[in-house]
């Protein structure tokens, strides 16, 4: 329940969240928050008791508000119940006519502790006064339950008792008090009155410690005159449900002082003189109320003589209006005088509470200024949007709006942007909102504004950076891996990454068994350098990047490896070709002929004769026998084989062929 400094309900203006502890829960526990509604004073909560018993303290807490707190015993109690009683929310009710669910009825044992009924039971209840706090006839207490809400309807201001009776129960009753929630004063504004003429600028202010103080119903207020011959009134004025100041009419007849007086039901009284000149017209002159931010406030223009009275006109005038700060006021650029009037009436609309000055000018006349500082609440707009995003991606943008801390509820929020799916939107009961943008490439500038009653034009901006997304494509001409750091599939502009291309590469097969290997040379792409690694940056209009790492062929180890192999195989042959001639040297002298040199002295291309072939043929088997000691000791014995009869040559003594 919220309360003003004297412990009477205070309405809150905008919804209230209210948090609630309890000091342990394992005995009895509370829901975590209550929100209070707008124009309302008061929330009911659910506590929850367990199976033990004990001494809880419920806390209850909200923004700006003071904490307060309560405790509730658990008891166990199996007795049987004897007695009722009453409990109310409140000590005091508003006269509102408004439907309160403010008492309690609870069920007690004959020690005083709550208990248990165990069938539905029906109470009944009376109101000593209830043209002051009306009650209902009945309520009905559910079995298994130990308590009952009810309503009261609180009408007039007065004191009533409530009693409450049931069968088989002993009743009990509980006093109420209503009062009427009214402003602290009633004031009234009156410009000077020319004689003859008719003012619209009157009017009165209900008030209180110099705040504008709301009537909570639609009130009349009475007007009355002291002296109707110098100056007459309307005999009443009208003040709308949730207003606190009424124009009204007042007509100078002649020269003179006249005492107006207001009053009305459950009001303060207000009282104001009222000065009645009959003078020639030549300054204007600029009145007005207090104004309150995102409020319409009038502006009361009259002509009046040099000396101060007022005046009529004797022919139409054309006023010029201005406003030194058109973002925190706006007032029409002109008006109409007509003829035999003395003052005419516009409205502003007051949009934030910085201060501005009203000037109002016409030809022939001394122009006049006003200054206006406008009170108001104080209200935030926060927006909340991702700083970064890619573009073409739809992102969610939240407005948070609130007054005093408290959400604004069905506020209307004016959008502006590129890209943004709505114009408008409308605050949820949490003070929130939601649009959607579309980024685009590059800054995306957002703007929320809203008007709220009381607080006047809320403005605030974000900025969302649009950034364009990459894929890159690292390749080599030698199938080469290239690493990317940092790595990944896609890259935002202006994403720096380092090239690095592995050098040298060892080449495939049997070229690289033998050192071939390729060694980098260059970068070609978006970039053509010559630097390993290498920084690239993604930006520019195509969304894919190729790289490419350009390698050649180094041979200079197979070569050198050649060689080697070749010298090796000059080597081997060398010493194979030397081995053959000393063999070929021993076996000419087992055979007892000269040895190759002395043959060498012939000279070369000379043909044989034919008793040369001859002899060498003769000469063959001997030379195969001699050649047999020397290959039984390079290769292993065989088995003898049978061989064909070879026809006898005319050699002394033949000779074995062995197989190989």
């Amino acid at each position: 329940m919220v309360t003003d400094k004297d412990f009477k309900p205070a309405k809150v203006p905008t919804p209230l969240k209210v948090n609630l502890f309890s000091s342990n829960s394992s005995i009895v526990s509370v829901q975590s928050s209550v929100t209070i509604d707008v124009e309302k004073w008061y929330a009911l909560a659910t506590l929850k008791t367990t199976n033990l018993t004990g001494t809880v303290t419920i806390y209850a807490s909200a923004e700006n508000m003071t904490t307060a707190s309560t405790k509730i015993t658990v008891v166990e109690s199996e007795r049987k119940p004897v007695s009722l009683k009453i409990y109310s929310l409140a000590k005091n009710f508003p006269a509102d006519e408004l439907n309160y669910q403010g008492l309690l009825v609870q069920v007690l044992n004959d020690k005083g502790i709550p208990c248990k009924v165990n069938k539905s039971t029906v109470v009944n209840l009376f109101s000593s006064s209830s043209e002051i706090l009306g009650a209902p006839s009945t309520i009905t207490i559910p079995a298994n339950s130990s308590m009952a809400y009810t309503t009261v309807v609180p009408r007039l201001p007065g004191s009533s008792k409530v009693t409450v009776v049931a069968s088989n129960f002993t009743g009990t009753e509980a006093a109420f008090s209503v009062y009427e929630p009214t402003p602290a004063s009633l004031n009234l504004i009156m410009p000077p009155i020319p004689a003859g003429g008719e003012v619209l600028s009157a009017c009165l202010i209900l008030s209180s410690t110099g705040v504008p103080a709301p009537v909570q119903e639609d009130t009349f207020i009475a007007l009355t005159s002291s002296n109707t011959k110098i100056a007459e009134v309307e005999s009443s004025t009208f003040i709308a449900r949730k207003g606190y100041y009424s124009l009204f009419k007042v007509t100078g007849k002649t020269p003179g002082t006249s005492s107006l007086s207001a009053s009305g039901s459950g009001l303060p009284s207000g009282s104001a003189s009222v000065v009645v000149h009959e003078v020639r017209p030549s300054t204007l002159f600029v009145s007005s109320i207090k104004p309150l931010a995102g409020t319409e406030l009038p502006i009361s223009i009259q002509i009046i003589s040099s000396a101060g009275p007022p005046a009529v006109l004797a022919d139409p005038l054309t006023l010029s209006i201005s406003s030194s700060n058109t973002s925190s006021f706006q007032v029409p650029g002109s008006a109409f005088l007509k003829a035999e009037d003395n003052e005419v009436l516009v409205l502003g609309d007051v949009l934030s509470t910085s201060k501005v000055t009203v000037t109002v000018s016409a030809e022939g006349f001394t122009s006049s200024t006003l200054q206006l500082t406008p009170t108001s609440y104080k209200a935030s707009l926060k927006l909340t949007a991702d700083k970064i995003s890619v573009v073409d991606r739809d992102i969610q943008v939240s407005a948070v709006l609130s007054v005093e801390g408290r959400p604004a509820v069905g506020v209307e929020v004016i959008w502006k942007g590129v890209g943004l799916r709505s114009t408008s939107t409308v605050t949820l009961p949490d003070g929130t909102c939601v649009n959607s943008l579309k980024v685009q490439r590059g800054e995306n500038l957002i703007e929320a504004s809203a008007i709220v009653p009381g607080a006047g034009l809320v403005v605030n901006t974000t900025k969302v950076q649009g950034l364009k997304e990459y894929t890159l494509d690292a390749s080599s001409n030698v199938g080469a891996a290239i690493d990317v750091s940092p790595s990944g599939l896609k890259y935002r502009e202006f994403t720096k990454v380092t090239l690095t291309a592995p050098s040298p590469v060892n080449m495939e097969g049997i070229l690289g068994a033998l050192g071939g290997k390729y060694n980098f040379v260059e970068w070609t792409g978006v970039v053509n350098s010559k630097s390993n690694p290498i920084e690239i940056e993604f930006k520019g209009e195509a969304s894919r990047l190729s790289m490419k790492a350009v390698y050649t062929e180094d041979l200079t180890m197979v070569i050198i490896w050649l060689i080697i192999i070749a010298v090796i195989v000059i080597v081997v042959s060398l010493i194979v070709f030397k081995r053959y001639r000393s063999y070929k040297k021993a076996k000419a002298q087992v055979e007892g002929e000269a040895p190759e040199e002395e043959g060498e002295g012939k000279e070369e291309g000379k043909a044989e004769t034919p008793q040369e072939q001859k002899a060498k043929a003769e000469q063959e088997p001997v030379k195969e026998e001699a050649e047999k000691p020397v290959k039984a000791e390079q290769e292993p014995v065989q088995e003898p084989v049978e061989e064909p009869k070879q026809e006898e040559k005319p050699v002394s003594e033949p000779s074995e062929e062995k197989e190989e």
